[in-house]
């Protein structure tokens, strides 16, 4: 039986930092992280093909590659992404000829919609974990393995934990262990100062797809939720886990990370290293939060490629 995932977060003090300083801070960290999301309009964009199906309440977006399908891989964004904005060059870039790769827009995120994202209840991470199951399921996948990037790590965890039968290997990347000063500071600054933090050309792309009264909704939800220390104590920031959970994990796991992430620093890597029984780990030196993109996506997809084929 799988303990109570969501419960025995240890919070650490937080200093504090003048508003103007917080908000300066904070601007340079997610620009740094998020530029790389921005791709360059020089590149061909590869032939995708978005598909509906129906998942509970919500006509689930997705995008099913041709490949071998003896070997399933399912990738989950993370928070305020998308498969348009963020995996298309990886979702082209898999060897077709190993792996089938299929990818989805969670519930309120990109084609998604509805249901809104605000108005999901409960844990997020643990719904998440349910539409991304019962889409596995409606598309005949049975066996499969799970590769979830930031918040889509922690979906991806809960659904290693809940179903390892159905589970071959796990990847994660820019995955929090715990939650620390670093990361509540963050979000903090982050709820404070509004959509207006994020790098222009990401802040374009998202305006475009919600709209500003939406995209605020749905950008203020996540981090003033995650920020709240109260709500933690419970929730556990989307899908932290306590070191039980994470001992409980059995499924082949590789934990990657970018020595830049400015988000997750490198001692999360460690920790969920300790705590997850046989896990890997590799760091990639140029790698920021979102390690699947440029510059270190060559090495990011060579590092999974063996990890999964092995």
């Amino acid at each position: 039986m799988i303990p109570n995932l969501w419960s025995h977060i240890v919070f650490k003090t937080i200093r504090i930092t003048p508003l103007a300083l917080k908000n300066k801070l904070s601007k340079s960290i997610i620009s740094k992280n998020l530029s790389c999301l921005n791709y360059s309009t020089k590149i061909a964009p590869p032939k995708i093909i978005y598909q509906k199906i129906r998942v509970f309440d919500c006509d689930m977006n997705y995008v099913e590659m041709e490949g071998n399908p003896d070997h399933v891989v399912f990738i989950l964004p993370g928070a305020l992404s998308s498969i348009e904005q963020d995996f298309v060059p990886l979702l082209q870039n898999f060897d077709s000829k190993k792996y089938k790769v299929i990818a989805y827009d969670p519930p309120g995120y990109g084609g998604s919609r509805p249901p809104n994202r605000w108005d999901i209840k409960g844990i997020v991470a643990e719904s998440d974990a349910n539409y991304a199951t019962e889409l596995l399921k409606k598309l005949g996948h049975q066996k499969y393995s799970l590769a979830g990037w930031s918040m889509g790590a922690f979906t991806a965890a809960i659904m290693a934990l809940k179903n390892p039968e159905q589970t071959r290997k796990l990847v994660v990347w820019g995955m929090g262990g715990y939650f620390d000063e670093v990361t509540s500071n963050n979000l903090k600054t982050m709820a404070s100062i509004g959509i207006s933090c994020l790098p222009k050309a990401r802040l374009s792309q998202l305006l475009n797809i919600y709209g500003e009264e939406d995209l605020k909704k749905i950008f203020y939800k996540w981090v003033s939720q995650e920020a709240d220390e109260s709500v933690a104590v419970d929730f556990t920031k989307d899908g932290l886990f306590t070191k039980q959970c994470l001992n409980q994990l059995r499924i082949p796991t590789l934990i990657i990370q970018g020595a830049k992430d400015g988000f997750v620093h490198v001692d999360h890597m460690e920790y969920l290293h300790r705590n997850i029984n046989g896990s890997k780990t590799h760091l990639i030196k140029n790698g920021s939060h979102a390690t699947h993109c440029a510059p270190s996506e060559k090495e990011f997809l060579t590092v999974v490629d063996k990890f999964l084929s092995s």
